[in-house]
């Protein structure tokens, strides 16, 4: 689940989160929209909100659902239970969008807000954080002079050896997606050739990557083809995302550049029909794909890679 997929499903998907009975994770918290009293956090709050946000600075990052009340199973699973909507919602907004900026210490700039208006209660809606993982860890809770980690599902204070493990190794990998188009298998005589797009990231950070994933969440205007990735390729998919990862785990070293996957791209090039990619005609348009690559003690913010139509017909050979 990803923060794109949250805001374009709504509170239908909210609602379909709850029937599914979705756990409560280490990238996913529910907290109830009582926490704000007429839009705004007293302190008990303020110290309930902070706790997440410097546990999820301080892991992988993850992703805060406000408007949520998260409820036990009989086997002490916590799984989204009711909607329970954030009342004064649009003030309630301005101040978690004020608040995340002055919570932590030190401050984590890439952490973004977002709101999810009820079609069903005017005046409701819910708060959904975005909280990557940082590079500047450890990161303490200002509300009450406590540093968290996440473990599981839950928020736990760390002890005083762990946050100054946590400081000595602040140092963390930062990986950039990059690409290579290479010639497939091409039959010129029926005007189809093919492409391979090979995804590579490349470590820009200062520390090795480990557990290394690329989550691709949208790619167009064009098809493409998913067989065919690569040696030790695994694919998970929710809906239209797409999460890479490799067996035995991806470790990308600093410097260092490693191949994650490869698509193909199919282009027909007909006389009386026009040229087409992955049977859509040609828009004039690149190809572009929408991605978040994580690892451990590290996420990316949403990104778009593009490929433009003069590379993809170059390396096809179409022409």
């Amino acid at each position: 689940m990803n923060v794109q997929t949250m805001l374009e499903g709504g509170e239908a998907l909210l609602e379909q989160m709850i029937i599914d009975r979705t756990q409560e994770s280490l990238t996913l918290d529910f907290k109830r929209g009582s926490i704000f009293k007429e839009g705004l956090l007293d302190s008990p709050n303020r110290a309930t909100l902070g706790a997440a946000l410097s546990a999820f600075a301080n892991a992988v990052g993850g992703i805060l659902v406000i408007g949520v009340d998260a409820r036990k199973t009989k086997d002490g699973i916590d799984c989204a239970g009711e909607l329970m909507p954030v009342a004064s919602f649009e003030r309630a907004q301005t101040t978690l969008a004020q608040a995340v900026g002055d919570l932590l210490q030190s401050r984590h700039s890439g952490i973004r807000v977002y709101g999810i208006p009820s079609s069903r209660r005017p005046g409701y809606g819910y708060l959904v954080v975005d909280v990557p993982a940082s590079s500047q860890r450890p990161h303490r809770s200002q509300a009450d002079a406590k540093y968290y980690k996440r473990a599981g599902a839950s928020n736990f204070v760390m002890e005083h050896y762990e946050v100054v493990d946590a400081i000595r190794s602040s140092a963390a990998p930062d990986l950039a997606l990059g690409y290579e188009l290479t010639k497939g298998i091409s039959r010129p005589h029926e005007k189809h050739f093919e492409a391979r797009l090979r995804l590579a990231l490349t470590n820009l950070g200062r520390a090795t990557a480990r557990h290394v994933s690329l989550q691709i969440t949208n790619v167009g205007p064009y098809g493409v083809g998913w067989h065919g990735l690569g040696e030790n390729v695994m694919v998970n998919q929710y809906n239209d995302t797409r999460t890479i990862s490799h067996i035995p785990e991806l470790v990308i070293h600093p410097g260092e550049t490693r191949y994650v996957c490869s698509l193909t791209l199919d282009v027909i090039n007909s006389a009386s029909a026009g040229t087409s990619i992955g049977g859509v005609p040609d828009q004039r348009s690149p190809l572009k794909i929408a991605y978040r690559s994580n690892a451990e003690h590290f996420g990316s913010e949403a990104a778009v890679l593009e490929v433009t139509l003069h590379e993809i017909y170059s390396a096809a050979a179409c022409y």
